[in-house]
């Protein structure tokens, strides 16, 4: 015996007509039904005593013969009265057996129903029928007390039916027995479901996806309106839209996939179309070259050192001109050659207009200003504008 779900044991007068029918189907497979309906019984345990009866005068006096030896003579009739006697027992042997098997068997059988019962019911109806002697006892006892009326039975399987939606159902298939057993139901109680209420039924479960589907089949429902609805052609055709209904369901997917992974990129790309670097931490660096020796960077992309290295979009920053056609590499703050300087001390009220200016040390005239002291100036302009353009990178992520 398979395990019966829970959902399928019987629980009350709720679902007694469902649960009749599908215990009923188990039973019969089982070869258990006509012991509960009462058709097959188990018979008395035959008693040994009833067959083989004790021996007679006659088998006395052939036992008393046969110890006689010197007897020259033999009675035909005595010795046809032994024969039809072995006989008899032989046969009375074989009634005894055939009858034992007989009680045997069916004694295994109602042992059966009443596991089969057993397992179709809910532990508090167990309890119910626990004091029974056998399964046909027990199941008079659950039809008795949990059995409904015609007419109940119908309101409620009618009022399932209605509930049906292929949308609770895992498949068409699953969707369809579902309503074929409800028909089933009915017909127990006397309420037989034509065809053409049977495909309306089914075609009130479907969802509004399948509403294209349904006005077809009501069109051609409609070319032969007093015909009745071939059902198969309805199964078919049911089937054939689920499996396009599955595969315009996988291309929407496919569709919003793509499009959430277009959104996800887009969203990880700049305003000119390039995507962003993917940032690291790099706080732990520390520049060696003398005059830097800020973190976050390393010498060998340190902008101080090489100048040429400051992107494009930078330079028009920068508080001097830098002309790129005159490097030397040999010069001082790597081979920057300065065209159009500005002054010193505009360098320093414009960095001291940031806050930024460094301490300015007096002297007689800036015309006499050397080359290592307006390096120096760009150094620091350098650093401020490094800092600034992180600064402002981070911000802006």
């Amino acid at each position: 015996m398979d395990e019966v779900k829970a959902d399928r044991k019987l629980k009350g007068k709720v679902n007694f007509i469902s649960w009749k029918r599908e215990f009923e189907r188990a039973a019969k497979a089982n070869d258990t039904f006509e012991y509960l309906t009462g058709e097959e019984v188990v018979p008395p345990k035959p008693r040994k005593e009833d067959y083989f009866a004790k021996p007679g005068d006659g088998e006395i006096r052939h036992s008393i013969r046969t110890k006689k030896i010197s007897t020259p003579m033999v009675d035909d009739g005595d010795e046809t009265d032994d024969a039809q006697a072995i006989l008899i027992t032989t046969n009375n042997n074989l009634r005894w057996q055939i009858d034992y098997n007989e009680h045997k068997n069916a004694k295994e059988k109602m042992k059966l129903a009443s596991k089969l019962l057993d397992s179709w019911v809910s532990d508090g109806i167990k309890i119910e029928i626990e004091d029974c002697t056998n399964a046909k006892e027990a199941y008079d006892l659950i039809k008795k007390r949990y059995a409904v009326t015609h007419e109940r039975a119908r309101d409620t399987l009618l009022n399932q039916l209605s509930l049906i939606k292929l949308e609770d159902c895992l498949s068409v298939t699953d969707y369809t027995n579902k309503v074929r057993q409800v028909k089933a139901d009915l017909k127990t109680v006397k309420y037989n479901m034509t065809d053409d209420m049977f495909a309306t039924a089914l075609l009130h479960g479907l969802p509004p996806s399948y509403r294209t589907f349904k006005d077809k089949y009501d069109w051609i429902r409609s070319t032969k309106p007093d015909d009745p609805p071939d059902l198969d052609y309805l199964y078919e055709r049911l089937h054939v839209e689920e499996a396009q209904q599955l595969r315009l369901k996988e291309e929407r997917r496919a569709r919003d996939r793509a499009k959430k992974d277009t959104t996800i990129n887009a969203g990880n790309r700049g305003y000119s179309g390039r995507s962003k670097l993917s940032r690291e931490d790099k706080s732990h660096l520390r520049c060696t070259y003398s005059d830097c020796g800020r973190t976050g960077h390393t010498e060998g992309t340190c902008w101080v050192k090489s100048p040429e290295k400051i992107p494009r979009s930078l330079k028009d920053r920068l508080p001097v001109h830098i002309d790129n056609k005159h490097m030397n590499e040999k010069a001082g703050m790597a081979g920057i050659v300065e065209t159009d300087l500005v002054p010193d001390r505009d360098v320093s009220i414009r960095a001291d207009s940031l806050g930024t200016a460094p301490f300015s040390i007096p002297h007689a005239n800036s015309a006499d200003s050397s080359s290592q002291k307006r390096s120096a100036v760009l150094c620091n302009e350098l650093r401020e504008l490094g800092e600034l353009v992180l600064g402002g990178q981070e911000s802006g992520n």
